[in-house]
């Protein structure tokens, strides 16, 4: 009888925050297994929402704790599969210009400031809940404009069709050429940590492989060099 395993595929829905560093990970992860990853890169709520509604997903790898835990709740992941496995950071980038970050956000008046739909992505959450103890979000609410989801706001800004954007530190971390001033990274007590969890949704090999391979070496130096934090 042959050892060999067969090779399976997997459909990975992915936060958009994650979706660089997660591309990197399964292309790693398709060479040492030879199981194929497919990667759909959306807001946590909606992918959420697709998952309730039976999309085919093997794995959720989310942008908070919360969405998870629903999932579980209903009984929808794997019992005992889900795991913290990065802690996101928020970052005030400017399309042009220094940032000095409570004058220059007051001072904006009519230009537009971009955050992603905090109705639908946890890293939008985080900037208004940002904003709000910086006290200036009642003076700036109106110049908001909402991104899809936190890559969206990121082209927003890069295309500055957005003066400031609040965008997540992994994507600063793919800007060449970037000079420090054009961007402010908050103190973490500024808003509630946001604690990204990822979890089975079907009981495969291919699946349990995949989360042991976030435990790796390999995997946590890249999330780490990515631009997050681990979970302790």
């Amino acid at each position: 009888m042959s050892n060999i395993t067969r090779a399976e595929e997997l459909l990975v829905a992915v936060a958009s925050n994650f979706h660089h560093t997660m591309k990197l990970i399964s292309e790693e992860f398709q060479i040492r297994t030879g199981h194929r990853i497919i990667l759909s890169a959306g807001s946590t709520k909606k992918q959420f929402t697709q998952i309730v509604n039976g999309a085919p997903f093997d794995f959720f790898v989310a942008a908070d704790s919360e969405t998870v835990e629903r999932l579980n709740a209903l009984q929808l992941s794997i019992e005992n599969s889900s795991f913290n496995y990065a802690i996101g950071h928020l970052v005030i980038l400017s399309a042009s210009g220094s940032i000095n970050p409570i004058d220059t956000l007051s001072n904006l008046k009519s230009e537009k400031i971009a955050i992603a739909n905090p109705l639908i992505s946890p890293y939008g959450s985080a900037s208004v809940e940002l904003l709000k103890n910086m006290g200036i979000w009642d003076s700036l609410k109106n110049n908001i404009v909402l991104g899809t989801n936190v890559e969206q706001t990121f082209q927003f800004v890069k295309t500055k069709n957005a003066h400031v954007g609040i965008i997540a530190k992994s994507q600063l971390f793919r800007m060449r050429d970037l000079k420090e001033q054009k961007y402010w990274i908050p103190p973490n007590h500024l808003y509630t940590p946001i604690k990204q969890r990822a979890a089975l949704l079907t009981d495969t090999s291919a699946a349990w492989q995949l989360k042991s391979f976030f435990e790796t070496d390999d995997v946590t130096n890249l999330i780490k060099s990515s631009g997050y934090d681990l979970p302790k």
